[in-house]
């Protein structure tokens, strides 16, 4: 709903947006996207992480660093977004 939209869009600019910057990134992202999901009906569609277009484009993540430490970076934003209860869960 819109009122769900505009608490997201809220909570990214609580967020300190250099430290934060991928937090807020993908939070606008992510509100975006289930703007135009809700009308389709396709929510529970995943999402990709890699290439052009994945999460970490997104976040503008360089993908030529160590796999290790895009992992890291990754779940690190995922983990911070599940405690405040902006997303529910991930896999």
């Amino acid at each position: 709903s819109s009122s769900t939209t505009s608490l997201l869009s809220k909570k990214a600019l609580e967020y300190n947006s250099y430290r934060h910057k991928y937090h807020k990134r993908l939070i606008r992202y992510l509100t975006w996207q289930w703007r135009i999901r809700q009308m389709f009906s396709s929510l529970s569609r995943p999402y990709s992480i890699g290439g052009d277009k994945g999460l970490l484009a997104v976040m503008d993540i360089k993908q030529n660093q160590k796999p290790n430490r895009i992992r890291d970076q990754l779940e690190n934003v995922l983990m911070d977004l599940e405690r405040e209860k902006v997303i529910s869960h991930w896999e």
